[in-house]
């Protein structure tokens, strides 16, 4: 499993998807923890955006993240004031004393997986590290939706993102053009395959939306969101 970003590309990595809305996105998250939860685990944090707001809003989050360069991003936002840090690693490999009321892991962190094998190993760290009943929150890329419709390229200031999607492999290249140069391969994952991995793992899915709704997802949403839940035995 590699989800490596060059350093050019993690320093501008937060101006590459003007777009998004991480405040919407976290109130959303919250909205979802029960009023219980006082420690998050962040899975596959890049440079910490979600990880740092969360903990403005009073939790205690730990990040994980395999790229050295997003990692070293990431702690510059580590404050005294807040319950803050950041471990470099694959989630099944890191070593952590706490298990977490709830998990994260935003930004279609399963598309990153390439391997079945990768997969169940994600799931299976994620699950391990949870309290018992404890919930998991990720969002991902609908296989059918963009089989159907496949990507197109999106142009951010002097930068192009330029997709090339193999529905035969399920294989997304991602390729950033402009200033710097950057090429990253996911794997878009059938809603089927990833639901059977998390159960696999002692995850219960709740629910599939759209994402960051409370509205169940239908075929065509290009973006949907799993709710789990680690199971109390």
């Amino acid at each position: 499993m590699t989800i490596q970003y060059n350093k050019q590309i993690s320093e501008m990595y937060d101006n590459m998807h003007p777009d998004k809305d991480y405040n919407k996105e976290v109130a959303f998250l919250k909205s979802l923890l029960p009023a219980s939860t006082k420690n998050i685990l962040d899975v596959g944090c890049g440079t910490g955006i979600h990880a740092e707001k969360l903990a403005h809003m009073g939790y205690s989050v730990l990040g994980v993240d395999p790229s050295p360069n997003m990692i070293e991003v990431a702690r510059r936002r580590e404050q005294p004031t807040l319950s803050l840090s950041f471990k470099l690693g694959y989630i099944h490999n890191i070593r952590h004393n706490t298990l977490f009321d709830a998990a994260i892991s935003m930004f279609n962190i399963p598309n990153h997986i390439l391997t079945i094998q990768e997969l169940g190993a994600y799931f299976g760290g994620v699950s391990e590290r949870l309290q018992p009943g404890g919930l998991f929150v990720f969002d991902c890329f609908n296989q059918l939706a963009m089989s159907r419709d496949k990507p197109v390229v999106k142009t951010v200031g002097d930068r192009k993102l330029i997709p090339n999607y193999d529905p035969f492999t399920g294989i997304l290249s991602m390729s950033y053009e402009g200033s710097v140069e950057h090429t990253l391969r996911h794997r878009v994952w059938s809603l089927d395959m990833l639901r059977e991995s998390a159960i696999a793992s002692g995850l219960s899915v709740i629910s599939i939306n759209k994402g960051y709704t409370n509205v169940i997802a239908e075929e065509d949403d290009y973006k949907v969101m799993f709710l789990c839940r680690r199971s109390s035995q």
